[in-house]
């Protein structure tokens, strides 16, 4: 019972995080140390599916899939017109932190190895040099 009651808490609080308005996703997040914004929903049986989006750049509008697993948000991003995927697994309800990595699509090799990452709702600050993309730049 204490577990269904923490993963109800856990989804209640990832509901609580969005901060979209009236578009089609439910949830908007950014990585505090890239520009994009990632834009994504989360089904009934815990995928997660969605876009990432910079405006201007080729990259971009780039899909986002992934599962709500464990208390863990985990998610890739497929760049278009890039050769890289960037991942993220993110523990929930924390204060959304976790870890990034990217890897080349032909071979797997790092382009970005593991690193600590945060995400936070749409809007809210980041980081002021925040300007690189999370591609291939």
């Amino acid at each position: 019972m204490k577990k269904l009651s923490f993963l109800v808490i856990s989804i209640t609080f990832l509901f609580a995080l969005t901060a979209s308005s009236a578009s089609a996703w439910t949830y908007c997040f950014q990585d505090s140390a890239f520009t994009p914004q990632y834009q994504m929903s989360l089904d009934a049986n815990n995928s997660v599916r969605g876009q990432a989006v910079l405006a201007g750049n080729p990259s971009f509008p780039a899909p986002i899939v992934g599962e709500y697993i464990a208390n863990h948000l985990i998610i890739s991003i497929a760049y278009l017109e890039s050769n890289g995927l960037r991942y993220y697994d993110i523990v929930i309800p924390s204060q959304m932190q976790g870890q990034t990595w990217a890897v080349y699509n032909q071979d797997a090799t790092f382009y970005d190895t593991p690193h600590a990452a945060q995400l936070v709702p749409c809007g809210a600050d980041t980081d002021s040099n925040a300007t690189a993309s999370g591609a291939i730049e």
